[in-house]
């Protein structure tokens, strides 16, 4: 979510954003194919205990700030003109993340520790 809000700052985050979310959704389901390739179906349950919460919460911040950070990159290219940037979204992004940070070290451990007596 901040590369994502710093690529919006300038011209290049035109070309930058959508290689950022193209990246971003390499990585997850490479982790996830990790998983299931280590551990078979189980192996799916548990990419789901360690990366799914988290998931809840990046996913929808990363997306809101990179379409406000695209739309604004846009913006800062030469002949365009510039339009006023909202903050609300921005701040509800931090406080949805924060949010997510806190419910994440307090519950993962516990569904991690859940899935894995399960496997074993």
């Amino acid at each position: 979510p901040l590369l994502a809000f710093l690529f919006g700052l300038s011209a290049a985050g035109v070309a930058l954003i959508p290689l950022l979310c193209a990246a971003q959704g390499f990585f997850l389901s490479f982790s996830v194919c990790c998983f299931a390739a280590a551990l078979g179906r189980d192996g799916v349950l548990l990419a789901l205990a360690a990366l799914g919460l988290r998931c809840l919460f990046v996913l929808p911040c990363t997306l809101c700030l990179a379409d406000a950070g695209f739309a604004q990159a846009c913006c800062a290219m030469p002949r365009l003109r510039p339009r006023r940037l909202e903050l609300n979204w921005r701040v509800f992004c931090v406080f949805v993340l924060l949010t997510g940070t806190v419910v994440e070290c307090a519950i993962v451990p516990k569904f991690f520790a859940l899935i894995l007596a399960r496997i074993a």
